[in-house]
């Protein structure tokens, strides 16, 4: 089965066109339910997931209740005024190589967050997310 793993009310979620099934209780209590405990058993999971078929879903998978995948990251990296139409938004020259900075784990948020300021302005916004691919790949 090709899954994705995901966070899904706070429990980690293997995601297979447009199904899940919950890790934990799939797998009898032997892998947990929490999404950082599962990265840290990866071997296991991926272990767990080549024994399961697409038919072994039983959750549907409802993106508005997606956390974030990582929810509690040990690092936070930043990329600022990585495009032209913001550097000149905030009316800086446009540096030769985007900017690179570090933020706290206080910072991630769910898929569809809500993040609140006081006053009439916002002045800072995260327009996107990259993720790194560690595949679980079944032996020849």
């Amino acid at each position: 089965m090709t899954a994705r793993l995901a966070n899904l009310a706070g429990r980690a979620v293997l995601v297979s066109e447009g199904r899940a099934l919950d890790v934990e209780q799939r797998s009898e209590g032997r892998l947990p339910a929490d999404p950082m405990e599962v990265l840290a058993r990866w071997e296991d999971l991926c272990a767990f997931a080549q024994e399961l078929r697409a038919s072994d879903t039983d959750l549907t998978f409802d993106a508005a209740r997606a956390g974030p995948p990582v929810p509690r990251p040990a690092k936070v990296f930043g990329v600022g005024l990585n495009y032209r139409s913001h550097a000149e938004e905030a009316k800086l020259d446009v540096p030769d190589e985007p900017l690179i900075f570090t933020g706290t784990p206080a910072g991630i948020g769910g898929v569809r967050g809500i993040y609140l300021a006081e006053g009439d302005t916002i002045v800072s916004s995260v327009e996107g997310v990259g993720s790194l691919e560690n595949r679980c790949v079944a032996g020849a």
